[in-house]
């Protein structure tokens, strides 16, 4: 090989690696960038993101957490899911299921939990999560929860307004019916079951013909 063709060939190398250099640079920047999106989202979400390794300790948890449970995140990271009391009972033994679902790789639909804040009150939000696996085995779960306390509460506050008005109308003994648009009985009280001779099952679903 002559001195210009091994000029040529180093000078074929030198631009290769500068190629590929620049291609690692590209890569490098949009990892940069989807890290500092994950980040600005992981800070500012008003959804409580958090992560938990195979052994339930708590590896993160977005700053949102204080606002629907009153903790920082530094009081709960490192504390297992199972021993920090933000679950009640029954929640806490359905999400050590799901979790262990997870675990061997499902992915779970959104699932409501009853939380315990730290002031003691009640807090109610939907969970889903998935497992990250690497090198054929997980290393944690990650999940995303948001609040939907105000939304059960109403659901709460509205069941106990129907319940109070059904007591009322099955307790008057003026007679009572709802109908719907084909005329069917949805709903009659006690002093129509009487008037009728029938019973609530035998009326409502049904027309007076």
């Amino acid at each position: 090989m002559t001195d210009d063709q091994s000029c040529e060939s180093l000078q074929a190398t030198v631009a290769e690696l500068k190629s590929e250099l620049e291609r690692y640079k590209d890569r490098e920047r949009d990892i940069l960038q989807t890290e500092e999106k994950y980040r600005l989202y992981f800070e500012k979400s008003t959804d409580v993101m958090f992560s938990l390794n195979p052994e339930g300790d708590i590896m993160s948890v977005s700053p949102s957490i204080e606002k629907m449970l009153g903790y920082k995140p530094e009081e709960l990271i490192s504390g297992k899911i199972y021993e920090l009391g933000i679950l009640q009972p029954d929640s806490l033994n359905k999400a050590l299921i799901l979790l262990g679902h997870i675990s061997e790789g499902g992915q779970v639909d959104p699932e409501q939990y009853e939380f315990i804040a730290k002031d003691g009150s009640r807090r109610f939000g939907t969970v889903t999560g998935v497992s990250l696996v690497r090198h054929g085995k997980m290393s944690s779960i990650v999940a995303v929860g948001r609040d939907v306390t105000e939304s059960v509460e109403d659901t709460e506050r509205i069941s106990e307004i129907n319940e109070k008005i059904n007591t009322l109308l099955q307790a008057i003994p003026d007679i009572v019916y709802f109908k719907d648009a084909e005329g069917r009985n949805i709903s009659v009280n006690k002093a129509f079951e009487l008037f009728a001779g029938l019973s609530k099952e035998e009326i409502e679903g049904k027309t007076d013909m």
